[in-house]
């Protein structure tokens, strides 16, 4: 099992911990991405990723971080991958999203995240 984990940084930085370029590879990385957020009322819909193909993660912001796991569409039931969200240790304004994704899953694709510059759907 892999631990993949997401937080927030500052008002405009979103840090995903724990995943795999690639599935089965030995190395770790971090992604630290910027980006513009779409305004849903006081709410900011930082973006969306998709981990292992079967959970979407949408981050959001409204002064303080939340991450919010749920099904990536009605055809995929939610994985029964254990999921944690505590406060990030040290930030006051993050809760730290944690989720065990087996080995052979552990990528993370966002989608649809607005960041100024029309990017989205990118693998990492």
């Amino acid at each position: 099992m892999t631990t993949i984990c997401f937080y927030g940084r500052s008002d405009d930085l979103i840090e995903v911990m724990g995943w795999k370029d690639n599935p089965g590879q030995d190395r770790e990385v971090v992604l630290r991405l910027e980006f513009s957020a779409t305004t849903n009322g006081d709410e900011k819909v930082a973006g969306e990723f998709l981990v292992g193909d079967e959970l979407l993660v949408t981050a959001i912001y409204n002064g303080c971080w939340s991450f919010a796991p749920g099904q990536k569409d009605e055809e995929t039931p939610l994985p029964e991958w254990p999921i944690r969200i505590r406060q990030e240790e040290g930030c006051p304004y993050s809760v730290q999203c944690e989720i065990d994704v087996p080995d052979a899953q552990a990528t993370v694709i966002q989608e649809g995240v607005t960041n100024g510059e029309g990017r989205g759907d990118e693998t990492w």
